[in-house]
């Protein structure tokens, strides 16, 4: 953080497991740097004390992914070898990630009056505004007499609009409150995420959880005739699943892509859809069979 002396000094606050986890990669040999939005001459002292190889500062929204593609040609490695150690004032990853298990586990089980007391303040969790917001969203689908207010979305979507790299905790906040934000700021957000998401071939866990919100988003653009949105959408989940064997996000894909078809009046659409429904019974894949026959039988006349 950020401290001011009665003069007007600037102090800041660094990890000390931070420097010392720069002295392991440098001991082992590993290139390391800092990218950062301030430019201060604190923040040029702890680098040159640190003795990283790449200083970059003052860089505005969206440019610390390109300063790192970069670097990755500077150095002949693909964004893959790149560890971007994501500095998130909001994230404690190991706590948020057992939230969203036990989130999870009283979901399935239907145990809904103990999902709503995460939010009173004998939680068992140090529960985040944002995290907060994003629980009274999924209590939402179930009782709809509890959602966040205005006030708690705005702020929620202040945070994502101004993120510069997403990560886990950015997806899932986003993924499990689509449903109380309205589209056309759902829309601007998933492509927020769409160009801004981290992605390593060795986790691919936020790539496929973005295809999933991409598609989600690809059916509401459907729903609300945004038949522009839709041909931007449709040509970015194509490069998200291509050379990718997830049967779920493919088949879910050719059926919201025959929806799309369907409803610009192109009866090849139909196909599609039908086509999906039999993948999934093939794969003895029964709940999304039933899903999306039921879907079908609704919208398809």
């Amino acid at each position: 953080g950020m401290y001011y002396g009665e003069n007007g000094e600037e102090f800041k606050k660094f990890n000390t497991h931070d420097g010392k986890g720069f002295e392991l990669l440098r001991k082992a040999g590993i290139k390391t740097g800092i990218i950062t939005s301030e430019n201060t001459k604190i923040v040029a002292n702890r680098a040159k004390k640190l003795k990283v190889d790449f200083l970059y500062q003052g860089l505005e929204h969206k440019g610390k992914l390109d300063v790192a593609k970069e670097i990755c040609k500077e150095l002949n490695i693909s964004l893959d070898e790149f560890l971007i150690a994501h500095n998130n004032e909001h994230e404690d990853t190991l706590n948020f990630m057992t939230l969203m298990n036990d989130i999870r586990n009283k979901y399935t089980l239907k145990e809904f009056d103990k999902l709503k007391e995460l939010l009173l303040d004998s939680s068992p969790y140090p529960i985040h505004p944002l995290e907060s917001t994003m629980i009274k969203s999924i209590i939402y689908t179930i009782d709809p007499s509890i959602k966040p207010n205005d006030t708690e979305l705005l702020d929620l979507m202040n945070y994502l609009f101004k993120i510069e790299i997403w990560g886990y905790y950015e997806i899932i906040l986003l993924g499990n409150c689509v449903r109380t934000i309205e589209y056309s700021s759902l829309f601007l957000l998933t492509k927020e995420m769409l160009a801004n998401y981290i992605y390593s071939t060795s986790n691919k866990t936020n790539k496929r959880l973005v295809s999933q919100l991409a598609i989600n988003c690809l059916i509401s653009s459907i729903d609300s005739a945004h038949f522009d949105h839709c041909d931007y959408l449709i040509n970015k989940i194509s490069i998200l699943l291509e050379n990718e064997l997830n049967y779920y996000e493919q088949t879910v894909f050719l059926y919201t892509r025959g929806y799309f078809e369907y409803k610009k009046n192109d009866d090849t659409g139909k196909l599609k859809m039908q086509q999906a429904i039999q993948i999934f019974d093939f794969l003895d894949e029964q709940a999304m069979k039933n899903y999306y026959t039921e879907h079908y039988s609704t919208h398809v006349h």
